[in-house]
């Protein structure tokens, strides 16, 4: 589980890259770019992934359609919008 907060930084979020056995990812309420996202796209194991109040994108959020076992995705009050939908399971 890995939870960020307004003090997480793009530069402590590449310390992340190649990890692959987070179940939850919780990086609300902060500045988020597309890079801060790139470390984590190798986790397709994610259950819970929440970036309410953060600037993800589209292209930010569809590698995450990957994760088979996503259950609970949280994107309020972002520019997500529902072009990425379809990189989603149902």
């Amino acid at each position: 589980v890995i939870s960020g907060t307004t003090a997480t930084t793009e530069v402590g979020l590449r310390h992340f890259a190649g990890t692959t056995e987070l179940v939850e990812l919780w990086l609300h309420d902060r500045p988020l770019t597309e890079e801060c996202l790139k470390p984590f796209r190798a986790n397709t194991k994610l259950q819970q992934l929440v970036l309410a109040n953060t600037g993800a994108t589209d292209a930010g959020v569809a590698p995450f359609g990957a994760c088979p076992d996503l259950r609970h995705l949280d994107l309020n009050n972002t520019t997500v919008t529902a072009a990425v939908l379809p990189h989603f399971h149902a």
